[in-house]
């Protein structure tokens, strides 16, 4: 069965994705606002300069002139209070100095303005006015003016990203999740049943449409797959047929030689024949033309090869099977390797019609391997056979078969004959 990874449904997607979109709108936009909310108070300032320039240095100039200091404080005064100019400060020339507010304050901007009278069509230089501009205090009143209001449309974009992900999850994304997890359900009810969305009221729009589309292909599929099992199942049932009557052929053609090497020979293609027919006779029978379990196939097929081998003998066959499921061709090599197993036992491990018992154990150590025990306590195998050096075709065919299977064959003498076999399954 294939396996689903688990990913990240489309709405977490849209949720996620529309939160980064306004973290990083706001990297950007909020900035920008601060800084243009900075120079719209900077301009601010400039202008009060420029009312400074246009309304107060001449009456400035004129209480220097006259002497009028006290009218001069005054207006020095009026000027102090304007926002963001902390101290003012006027020096005539004769070097007096009038102040007001305070240059306490780091980092302030200076500004001058030479204070000039026009006198006959002369101009002369009686003093200078300073301003104190606290750049600063401007920075930080735009910053505690404009963070609240900032924050406000921040968390009111956030707000309205959360609504919109959530429509868009009541609209789209949760039946996309039903139509995922129908798709992904390989059970054979949910495959025979069409998917519904389970909507309330009638809706004519993209989902209904693809919801409609899948369900037309799953039906058409599901037609074609009911003719290809029944095609496969006609097939295999005819290949039993086929392999009973090439194993009749041959027993009845082993009946008829005269060289015992030659019926010898005959009989134990049969026997491998029949460990092949036995499977595609279980595989008719359950339905299931594409894969089988272990246990299903290996006991019965056991059964029979010991009732062909037995020749009169008293051995006794064990099994311990799990349920593991392989695939036809897998399962093929299996029974035809362990029919070779069975049959060299039967006529060599017991000699003289000694008894015997014969074990097969078959586990599944890991999801992926499977470890095929088989055990006799007969004679065991001969020394040149364990070395390597020799062995007939059935040996030959036993490493083939485990080839096949991706396997590796352990073979070993231990109060009879011990042959482990680790595949893939």
């Amino acid at each position: 069965m294939r396996e689903r990874t688990e990913t990240m449904s489309i709405t977490r997607k849209y949720i996620l994705y529309t939160f980064i979109l306004v973290f990083i709108l706001g990297l950007f936009i909020y900035p920008l606002e601060m800084y243009s909310s900075y120079r719209r108070e900077i301009e601010r300032v400039n202008y009060q300069l420029q009312q400074v320039r246009d309304s107060h240095i001449p009456f400035l100039i004129s209480s220097l002139w006259l002497t009028h200091y006290d009218l001069l404080q005054q207006q020095i005064d009026a000027i102090a209070r304007f926002s963001h100019i902390d101290a003012v400060t006027v020096t005539d020339d004769e070097g007096n100095l009038f102040t007001a507010g305070s240059t306490a304050a780091p980092n302030l901007r200076i500004n001058r303005e030479p204070l000039i009278y026009n006198y006959q069509g002369s101009t002369r230089e009686i003093g200078e006015l300073t301003l104190y501009i606290n750049e600063r205090q401007i920075r930080r009143d735009v910053f505690r003016e404009e963070s609240g209001f900032i924050l406000f449309h921040f968390f009111l974009a956030i707000l309205i990203g959360a609504l919109i992900s959530y429509l868009f999850h009541l609209l789209a994304g949760r039946h996309l999740k039903r139509l995922s997890d129908a798709m992904s359900d390989e059970s054979e009810k949910s495959f025979n049943a069409p998917i519904s969305l389970d909507r309330k009221g009638s809706h004519s729009d993209e989902l209904e449409d693809l919801t409609a589309s899948i369900n037309s292909m799953r039906s058409k599929l599901r037609v074609q797959v009911e003719e290809k099992d029944m095609l496969l199942r006609e097939v295999h049932h005819r290949i039993k047929n086929n392999m009973f009557t090439v194993e009749s052929l041959l027993a009845l053609q082993a009946q008829t030689v005269d060289d015992p090497r030659t019926s010898e020979a005959l009989i134990e293609a049969k026997s491998r024949l029949r460990s092949m027919g036995v499977l595609y006779d279980r595989l008719y029978r359950s339905g299931n033309i594409s894969d089988m379990s272990v246990r299903d196939y290996l006991p019965p097929l056991i059964e029979e090869i010991a009732g062909l081998q037995s020749n009169g003998t008293s051995v006794r066959v064990a099994t311990e099977i799990d349920d593991i499921i392989m695939n036809a061709d897998s399962l093929a090599a299996l029974g035809i390797l362990l029919n070779e197993l069975l049959t060299n036992s039967m006529k060599h491990a017991f000699p003289d019609g000694k008894d015997g018992t014969i074990t097969v154990t078959c586990s599944s150590p890991s999801p992926q391997h499977a470890l095929l025990v088989y055990r006799d306590d007969g004679i065991g195998l001969p020394d040149a056979v364990l070395a390597g050096r020799t062995g007939g075709l059935g040996i030959t065919l036993i490493q083939i078969l485990a080839g096949q299977l991706k396997g590796t064959v352990d073979m070993k003498r231990d109060r009879g004959t011990v042959i482990k076999i680790e595949f893939m399954v």
